[in-house]
């Protein structure tokens, strides 16, 4: 007889090993198609649109939603899934009370992502009759120049799926979309600065050209 008892452990190490190693590539390769596809506008309204979209390719999710904070509040501004269970508005119009919401509240305070596996049995989660099909919840801060800006929220039908690995990887993927979003932001602000050195310039203009103190006042109107 021969104890394999080291042998068997050894080989458990190596075959865990080769998982995280499998899932780290996986993660990497994903991360790299996102960035790719997040960074192909500029636009504000389609950066958000591209990360419900490429959130998918980091974490499965029945449905998804971006929360902006303005405050005390964080607003649903884009959402995507919740065609399939007639929500699509409702989520688009609830604005929640950051305070009053644990997983919101543990966001914005802590600026770590949240893992909520099972919705029905943990005690953390506010149940709600009109969104008691989502059965597990993983979340992450969209974090901009150390502030949280926002939330990205993903909804699974299956109980007992998100860990905190799922955590992680959300993690990361918003730490990308937050680039993004940032440097939508640059450029939306880029553009006022420029409408606004073209009206300052029509307005030299017009200024210059008119004949009489009225017809001036007129123009510049």
């Amino acid at each position: 007889l021969h104890d394999v008892t080291q042998t068997r452990k050894n080989e458990f190490k190596i075959t865990r090993l080769l998982e995280v190693d499998r899932q780290n590539r996986s993660l990497a390769e994903a991360l790299t198609i996102s960035s790719a596809a997040l960074n192909s506008t500029l636009n504000l309204d389609e950066v958000l649109d591209q990360i419900l979209v490429s959130v998918g390719l980091v974490v499965p999710h029945t449905a998804a939603n971006i929360m902006l904070v303005e405050g005390d509040q964080a607003r649903i501004v884009k959402a995507k899934g919740y065609q399939s269970y007639q929500q699509q508005d409702f989520i688009l119009s609830i604005s929640y009370t950051i305070r009053n919401y644990f997983n919101l509240r543990y966001l914005a305070e802590n600026a770590k992502p949240i893992a909520i596996s099972n919705t029905r049995t943990d005690a953390r989660w506010i149940k709600s009759d009109t969104l008691e099909w989502i059965g597990s919840y993983a979340a992450a801060p969209i974090i901009i120049e150390g502030n949280v800006i926002g939330f990205l929220n993903l909804d699974s039908q299956q109980e007992d799926l998100y860990t905190q690995e799922h955590a992680q990887r959300l993690m990361a993927f918003a730490n990308q979309a937050a680039i993004a979003i940032r440097n939508a932001q640059l450029f939306n602000q880029l553009q006022v600065k420029a409408r606004q050195t073209t009206i300052v310039n029509d307005l030299t203009q017009a200024a210059i050209s008119a004949s009489t103190l009225k017809e001036m006042a007129q123009s510049l109107a």
